[in-house]
């Protein structure tokens, strides 16, 4: 109820803002997930109306569990997520401070792949509505990405094709499953991260070419099929991208000697078609 009357009439509570706000950041500690949950999306509706000294001291209070983090820590890290969404420009100017931390979450992580998921969601957030602020970030979120996006611990890729020509006998006894498996939303998070940059800085195109495009046609073999779509998603992506940016697909020699977009793209046509073609003749 609380979060519909923040959504639809917001404005007019501007006054009771102050005491929704003490009522609801407690109960992101909430012993019921899905209280946290439903606080996280109340929160952001009131984040669209409250007057800056308030904001300041909303981010105040999320950062100091984030600092000094508790089992509901993830809670917190979507909270900021929301927030994010939410707040606009206002958010921008907190961007040195969050995004160090909320990296530090996803890298030490360990075996927490939820919380390494929520970590870089909020990192996707942060490009797409915040693309001129999180600018000084944008090469470490892309390293990040890209270390991610092969983050498959459990499964060795190299050894495949034998494993696939072997009896399937050995996994009976085995008692690890793939439902126990979370690492896939980590790799997801990272394509879609990646697909956010590539959409939110069309003048990183030749970098990104460099640098994303070989890991992502190497992707072209995960596993997992949502995030095999995702990764061809964001892939689509970076093509449209080229597309929209008017360069000329007809590429004369003098070009050719030219580093740019479509320049790089014809260089790795070759590695794309095969790559595809292992997906288009997969068992």
């Amino acid at each position: 109820i609380m979060s519909e009357v923040l959504h639809k009439f917001g404005a007019l509570v501007a006054t009771q803002h102050p005491k929704v706000q003490e009522s609801l950041l407690p109960l992101l500690s909430n012993s019921k997930a899905a209280v946290r949950k439903r606080t996280s999306v109340a929160i952001g509706y009131l984040v669209q109306n409250i007057v800056a000294a308030q904001f300041e001291d909303l981010i105040k209070h999320v950062m100091e569990y984030l600092v000094n983090p508790n089992r509901f820590i993830q809670s917190y890290i979507a909270c900021i997520n929301v927030i994010c969404r939410h707040a606009g420009h206002r958010f921008g100017e907190k961007l040195k401070l969050i995004v160090p931390t909320v990296a530090d979450f996803a890298n030490k992580a360990g075996e927490n792949d939820d919380l390494r998921e929520c970590s870089i969601q909020v990192l996707e957030s942060c490009v797409l509505w915040c693309p001129g602020e999180i600018t000084e970030f944008t090469s470490q979120i892309v390293d990040m990405c890209l270390l991610y996006l092969a983050y498959d611990p459990n499964y060795n890729y190299d050894d495949c094709e034998e494993e696939e020509e072997e009896d399937d006998e050995e996994e009976e006894e085995d008692d690890y499953t793939d439902d126990e498996d979370m690492s896939w939303k980590v790799r997801r998070a990272s394509a879609k991260c990646l697909a956010a940059i590539i959409q939110a800085r069309p003048d990183l195109l030749s970098e990104l070419y460099e640098k994303v495009s070989p890991v992502l046609i190497s992707r072209f073999k995960e596993r997992e099929q949502s995030v095999r779509l995702d990764v061809f998603t964001t892939y689509s992506c970076l093509l449209k991208q080229t597309g929209s940016a008017k360069l000329s697909i007809v590429v004369t020699e003098d070009e050719m000697e030219q580093v740019t977009p479509v320049t790089l793209l014809a260089g790795q046509v070759e590695a794309i078609v095969r790559g595809l073609q292992k997906q288009l003749f997969d068992k």
